[in-house]
């Protein structure tokens, strides 16, 4: 199959729409999170921050499957072999993992809603049900969009999905502060973007909807993938939840001001990174040589863009966390200048990650990922040290572990590689 140069989705740079849609939906998601932390202080922040990490767990665990739809369009769209016979559907995979995901949402959630959301919000769990079992259907879409280098439809879903709850969000709290109100207004963007963008570009995608792959070849590499997501859902969407989770009773005030700065510190180098994942996997997917010297290059940007936003919150971070969003949200800059120092560790962690993926190197990118997730998990477990001292290390330490991964499993197969020429 060859790759389609039509339709509203062609274009000649990707990444001018991905970029686009990104700053788009990432204003938008900071837009969410500080009108709703104003609106209900830092005590029932707490409570929001972790039902929004809850949602965003899930997702981050499904973003596996987008990156799978990504890796098998892409190779399909820019093969010059003979295909093979398409025999399964990707939309079919997607309906089939949504369904999987509200089996063990609801099942397990008998374990966890209580202590997660606190006790008489175990309802939240059904907003959570229906926004992470669309999310599953906007993985799947996404990926082949972006394996087809359908870049405006690509950017579009985030952008629809983060202007919807943006609107959501601003109608609902002049009347309402209930959760379950606001859950409702999250979660309901995801079906919502996902069916528009089908329904403008069915035409384009239809084409790329269909795999040589077996459903079971499929669903082993989506299960290595969401099985690596799984480490990056506990690093980055889900750490607030976790977090939760381990320090059990806590200053609800406290953590509610600790989660606002969690998220909004490191969205500014995570938010892209996270964004970009398919665009960077299958431009490293087209490298034929060596992936160092662009990795070098990577990594050098990141150094550069975490030292601003380091300087830029030592000079105005207290100041604007007070000016923005109250008194009760400012912490102290021995917190936060961490806080967004360890954006750095994720975002090494996210391009190292890109690199063995676009090598087909699952095991070793599931690897990393959830060697990642366990030594943060160990570090959280001390008993010793706050909950801010410990958090921080463990999304330093964590993420460290998984680059070496990554980078030594690189390094090993590029030497495989000149052995065997």
């Amino acid at each position: 199959m060859s790759k389609q140069t039509n339709g509203i989705g062609a274009s000649a740079n990707g990444a001018q729409f991905v970029l686009a849609g990104t700053v788009i939906a990432g204003i938008s998601s900071f837009a969410v999170l500080m009108i709703v932390a104003g609106s209900i202080g830092a005590e029932r922040n707490a409570v929001f921050s972790v039902l929004w990490s809850t949602l965003f767990l899930v997702v981050a665990v499904l973003f596996g499957v987008q990156q799978e739809t990504t890796r098998d369009t892409a190779r399909r769209a820019t093969s010059t072999e003979q295909s093979l016979p398409l025999r399964t559907s990707l939309g079919v995979l997607g309906l089939a993992i949504a369904g999987i995901t509200v089996v063990v949402l609801l099942l397990s959630s008998f374990a966890w809603s209580s202590t997660a959301f606190g006790v008489g919000n175990e309802v939240l769990i059904w907003p959570v049900v229906v926004g992470c079992a669309s999310y599953a259907l906007v993985a799947t879409f996404n990926g082949v969009y972006a394996g087809a280098s359908l870049w405006k439809e690509f950017a579009l879903i985030p952008v629809i999905d983060g202007v919807l709850r943006l609107l959501m969000i601003v109608a609902v709290l002049p009347f309402s502060h209930d959760f379950t109100v606001l859950a409702w207004a999250v979660a309901l963007p995801f079906p919502l973007s996902v069916g528009i963008v089908l329904v403008l570009s069915w035409r384009e995608i239809t084409p790329f909807l269909r795999s040589d792959r077996t459903y079971a070849q499929l669903a082993i590499n989506c299960a290595k993938t969401v099985g690596a997501s799984v480490g990056a859902a506990v690093l980055i969407n889900g750490f607030p939840l976790i977090l939760k989770l381990t320090v059990g009773e806590a200053d609800a005030a406290l953590l509610g001001a600790f989660f606002m700065a969690l998220m909004l510190t490191r969205a500014p180098i995570l938010v892209p990174l996270m964004a970009l994942q398919s665009l960077l996997v299958t431009k490293l997917s087209a490298v034929r040589g060596s992936l160092w010297p662009l990795l070098a290059k990577l990594y050098l940007g990141i150094g550069i863009i975490v030292a601003i936003l380091v300087g830029a919150t030592w000079v105005v971070g207290a100041q604007a966390f007070e000016f923005f969003l109250g008194e009760e949200f400012v912490l102290p800059q021995s917190v936060l200048l961490p806080l967004v120092a360890s954006s750095g560790f994720l975002g090494a962690l996210c391009i190292s990650g890109s690199a063995v993926l676009s090598r087909d190197q699952h095991t070793s990118y599931a690897g990393g990922w959830i060697g990642a997730a366990v030594v943060a998990l160990v570090v959280l477990a001390l008993p010793s040290g706050g909950v801010e001292a410990r958090a921080i290390t463990a999304l330093c330490a964590g993420p460290s572990v998984g680059v070496m991964i990554h980078l030594v499993s690189l390094a090993r197969a590029s030497h495989g590689r000149l052995n065997a020429e």
